[in-house]
């Protein structure tokens, strides 16, 4: 891997986190308070430096992109800077971050996403898979009256068929954790 394809890499990641905060400023107000003020100014600087770095090993258009990029980042210093902005100009600032987002992340955007959809999965199908089994053996006598119905029903299930029904609820749980990754 080139040390351009690292710092780009990098880049795409350090701008779709940074979109995210932005976003947190748009849609809740007083977001300032959940962000460490030393992290984010840490966040920043490394976000405007991987900027820097692609503009400086880039030529022509590449590089003047990259510039506009820190541009459009530097002047937001502190999570206090978002946190005062006019609504309009915060609003048109998360427009431009999407946009730029969607330009660096079209196709490689699923290599940040992945680990945590598959993470998310994994623990989907470990809470199904401890489900079904605590269900078969009647070990949920929390919420036995809950599930009463729901085991009884498993049970006159055949082998199969109980395999099918965990594999609908992990797909069905799998489904909706993409949906709410791509959401967000």
């Amino acid at each position: 891997m080139r040390p351009t394809d690292l710092a780009d890499h990098e880049l795409r990641r350090r701008w779709w986190a940074w979109t995210r905060v932005v976003r947190a400023f748009v849609t809740k107000p007083g977001a300032a308070c959940r962000y460490d003020p030393a992290k984010y100014v840490a966040a920043h600087q490394g976000l405007v430096s991987a900027c820097e770095v692609l503009a400086a090993a880039t030529d022509g258009p590449a590089r003047e992109y990259y510039r506009g990029l820190g541009d459009v980042v530097r002047p937001w210093l502190t999570t206090r800077s978002l946190e005062q902005a006019d609504r309009e100009l915060l609003v048109a600032l998360y427009r431009r971050c999407c946009q730029i987002d969607s330009e660096l992340n079209r196709g490689p955007r699923a290599a940040l996403v992945l680990p945590r959809l598959l993470n998310g999965y994994a623990v989907l199908m470990a809470v199904a898979l401890g489900l079904v089994i605590a269900a078969a053996v009647g070990g949920l006598t929390v919420v036995d009256d809950a599930i009463r119905p729901v085991r009884s029903t498993f049970r006159q299930l055949t082998t199969a068929q109980q395999l099918l029904a965990a594999g609908t609820v992990v797909v069905a749980a799998g489904g909706w954790l993409l949906w709410q990754t791509r959401r967000s």
